[in-house]
């Protein structure tokens, strides 16, 4: 089943697995256990913003007009109100004479965020790095016979493209490919594990004249997989009201180099590849209860 589109990609090697702590089981390792048809798209996918990031190694100068120029090259993709991230940053000096530590303030640019005229699709560029945003709906409803990832990765390369024009970066050095998936599920439900394949769940104490229930969880681990590619993967369980539990699946798929060797197209493709990874990862972690969801009318 495809939420949002990709390209198949083959399972890693059962050989070499990604490490995961004692006790807990690698989502990687499933891979090989999936093999549910990737052919269709969900009415309803649960994402609720993708995020495709990259940081680079630097090339010419960087100075405020970078970003001007960058907007100007996209503005028609990108016609709304521009943002500015602010970023702040405290320094402490300690005393050669015994007194008091001197703090020190300061203020600086972060990051320059365009958007388009409904503020779903947004493109940030800082000083060596840039990422492309698209938030809830990922697909666009009126076009139904197409993919998100579509989309996606047209803006990706356009920005992608732009950034290297106006920039001129001698190369990447990391590229992170991350998704943030909002499942919401009626809050009588016993388990999560109905939907989830992989969900660690705290069993309330054994305390007599005690009855609990979990109403919030957070929890993060990180995995290395085969390639150099590394997996986030946070999970929150919070109220969403009105007898409904809103589960926050993240997933963070990355890579990077020292070097900065990584070039344009080299870029693009490692993106299609975390991309696939991405995917793959997301369909070994959840049930068909949660399709079924997804798949509502």
């Amino acid at each position: 089943m495809l939420r949002h589109g990709c390209l198949n990609a083959p399972p890693p090697s059962e050989t070499d697995p990604a490490q995961a702590p004692a006790g807990v089981s690698s989502p990687f390792s499933a891979w090989a256990e999936h093999t549910t048809s990737m052919t269709n798209r969900y009415k309803n996918p649960p994402i609720e913003e993708a995020i495709c990031e990259f940081h680079f190694a630097p090339g010419q100068e960087w100075n405020l007009t970078v970003p001007g120029k960058f907007h100007s090259k996209i503005t028609d993709e990108y016609d709304g109100s521009p943002r500015e991230m602010r970023v702040f940053k405290t320094t402490l000096t300690p005393a050669s004479d015994g007194n008091a530590p001197e703090i020190q303030h300061q203020e600086d640019f972060g990051r320059l965020m365009l958007v388009n005229s409904g503020g779903t699709r947004m493109v940030g560029i800082g000083r060596d790095v840039m990422s492309v945003h698209m938030l809830r709906p990922y697909q666009n409803p009126s076009t139904p016979k197409t993919i998100g990832w579509d989309e996606f990765q047209h803006r990706i390369k356009n920005a992608l493209d732009t950034y290297w024009q106006v920039a001129t970066p001698e190369g990447t050095l990391r590229i992170n490919v991350r998704y943030i998936n909002k499942l919401i599920i009626p809050k009588q439900t016993k388990s999560i594990k109905s939907y989830l394949k992989r969900f660690l769940e705290c069993i309330p104490p054994d305390i007599p004249n005690f009855s609990g229930k979990m109403s919030n969880l957070t929890s993060r681990f990180e995995y290395n997989c085969p390639g150099g590619v590394k997996l986030a993967l946070s999970q929150h369980l919070v109220d969403a009201g009105d007898e409904q539990l809103a589960f926050l699946l993240d997933i963070d798929v990355f890579w990077n180099t020292a070097d900065g060797s990584l070039g344009q197209d080299a870029a693009l493709e490692k993106t299609n590849q975390l991309k696939e990874q991405e995917n793959k990862i997301f369909e070994a972690l959840i049930k068909d209860k949660a399709r079924e969801n997804f798949n509502a009318d």
